[in-house]
């Protein structure tokens, strides 16, 4: 791109494969910008984009401080991207492009979290999910206080200090009856390991919808259409120590935006009718019908 000084040209011309304009009192010639945006060519690409949508759209709901973290990062590689990284290959979603274009996600089972740290090994024990972290003989009630709670879990737990954090993900499925879209509303606490806390568990964590106990062990409330996870944090002198986490679900908007059914609908709302064999969600190929 060029600039010259000139009282010629008013407004915007072009000549040839040059655009020729004003900015800031300079006279500006560059390269004509001809290329347009086309949409990819087959369904692979497709599949590709929309599962790329997902992540980016579910990556928008974390609240600020709370966005996946993980460890071993290599320089100029962000959390953002080491998400999308890891998550490009869960379940597929297929959000048309009205869907998409306006943030609508559906959430899977994604990675929060990659690290060194033991991974908290999760179950259903019929009411919610459960954690494998004991805290002995504590029942925690509405006036339970964070340093009861933290040495609870030091006490009984190897691997766990004072100072190191839990970390808890609670994702809800919704559905944007203005847009028409899927969306997902993150809810997180922090729940730092601390012996002079003397505050409720409740008040510390917003709730403590993560932070319920059952059969001796730290468990979630209540189930949720959605998914949640535990992340173990350690930050000791400048570095970062995670536990690698997925979010478990139990999410029925998986089902309704993966197939072939969903994967035509968004198709379409890209302009394309598929005349050959798509990928399916489990890798195989079926034919399509009626489309």
């Amino acid at each position: 791109m060029a600039k010259l000084n000139s009282s010629i040209v008013n407004g915007r011309m072009r000549v040839e494969s040059l655009t020729v304009f004003h900015r800031c009192g300079d006279l500006v010639v560059r390269g004509r910008r001809n290329s347009s945006y086309r949409d990819p060519a087959t369904e692979e690409q497709l599949l590709g984009r929309m599962r790329f949508a997902n992540q980016i759209n579910l990556w928008r709901r974390f609240p600020k401080g709370f966005q996946p973290m993980f460890e071993g990062r290599r320089p100029g590689v962000s959390d953002y991207n080491m998400f999308v990284s890891h998550n490009m290959q869960s379940d597929p979603v297929y959000l048309t492009r009205h869907e998409a274009e306006n943030r609508g996600c559906v959430l899977t089972q994604i990675a929060v979290s990659g690290g060194t740290l033991p991974s908290i090994a999760l179950s259903h024990d019929g009411v919610a999910p459960v954690t494998d972290l004991s805290v002995g003989g504590l029942a925690v009630g509405p006036a339970t206080t964070v340093a009861e709670l933290s040495k609870a879990i030091v006490m009984n737990n190897s691997g766990y200090c004072f100072g190191d954090e839990l970390v808890y993900y609670l994702g809800l499925q919704q559905w944007d009856a203005m847009l028409d879209i899927p969306v997902v509303e993150m809810r997180c606490a922090r729940l730092v390991l601390c012996t002079k806390d003397s505050r409720s568990v409740a008040a510390a964590t917003d709730g403590a919808d993560g932070f319920a106990v059952r059969g001796g062990l730290l468990a979630a409330a209540a189930a949720v259409q959605g998914g949640m996870a535990w992340v173990h944090v350690r930050r000791r002198s400048g570095s970062l120590q995670l536990s690698g986490q997925r979010m478990v679900c139990s999410n029925p908007y998986i089902a309704l935006f993966s197939g072939k059914e969903a994967f035509a609908t968004a198709c379409r709302s890209y302009g394309k009718n598929m005349q050959r064999p798509m990928l399916e969600p489990d890798g195989t190929m079926a034919r399509c019908r009626g489309i």
